[in-house]
């Protein structure tokens, strides 16, 4: 490792955090919260229609799947089988990514499925 890498790990990724971070809420598998984290947290899409366009079942509504990547510091624990609290919606663990410069990423994704008031009646051709 260079001595810059190392500065950049020790020194700037807190004042990031702290700048641009927002605070986000770790629910464990037992249920135990940990408030008040500081992290990166960026909403993006998989793929250029996938939050635009839902996907509609006949019977059961309108699903609609978000991705997001959420960087903690690597001093943060955390299990792949934990919930993360974002601005109120509860992030699942999709796949834990890279860890660079005293950072580490986790994908998270969210699922929103809502019912329609009226479900669409099957036809059969």
């Amino acid at each position: 490792m260079s001595v810059l890498r190392d500065i950049q790990r020790d020194v700037c990724v807190s004042a990031h955090m702290a700048i641009n971070g927002e605070t986000v809420t770790r629910i464990t598998r037992e249920g135990v919260s940990t408030t008040g984290i500081i992290a990166l947290w960026t909403e993006y899409s998989e793929d250029r229609l996938s939050s635009q366009l839902p996907s509609r079942e006949l019977d059961e509504g309108e699903e609609i799947e978000r991705h997001g990547l959420l960087q903690v510091e690597l001093s943060q624990a955390f299990d792949e089988r934990d919930v993360w609290v974002i601005f109120g919606e509860k992030w699942v663990v999709q796949r834990v990514g890279a860890n660079t410069a005293g950072v580490q990423e986790i994908y998270l994704q969210l699922n929103d499925k809502r019912k329609t008031s009226r479900p669409a009646k099957r036809r059969e051709i």
